[in-house]
């Protein structure tokens, strides 16, 4: 089975895009919870507000590891594309030895 070591590449590439737009989002709710007071929900939805509050937060904090998750397989993805790479070549240089040598 022959492995196509540039769409990997690619792949990876995407995947870490991906991540960056990720963490941007992240950052921009982690940002948005910090900055929203429950009392601008008005005084009667002071509760509403601190709801709203704790879901901006729960949602940055699993965006980040979403964003995390992406990140790590992007990586992962490049690495597994420099081993089918390397061992391309070492094949490669195994059978041109080869063939050098009859």
């Amino acid at each position: 089975m022959e492995m196509n070591s540039e769409g990997v590449y690619l792949l990876a590439g995407v995947q870490s895009s991906s991540s960056q737009l990720l963490w941007t989002s992240a950052g921009r709710l982690t940002s948005a919870a910090a900055e929203f007071v429950p009392a601008q929900a008005g005084r009667d939805y002071q509760d509403h507000g601190a709801q709203i509050q704790a879901a901006m937060e729960a949602i940055g904090v699993r965006v980040t590891g979403w964003a995390a998750a992406v990140e790590q397989n992007g990586s992962s993805l490049a690495t597994s594309a420099n081993t089918i790479a390397d061992s391309d070549g070492a094949t490669a240089a195994g059978i041109n030895a080869i063939e050098g040598a009859r």
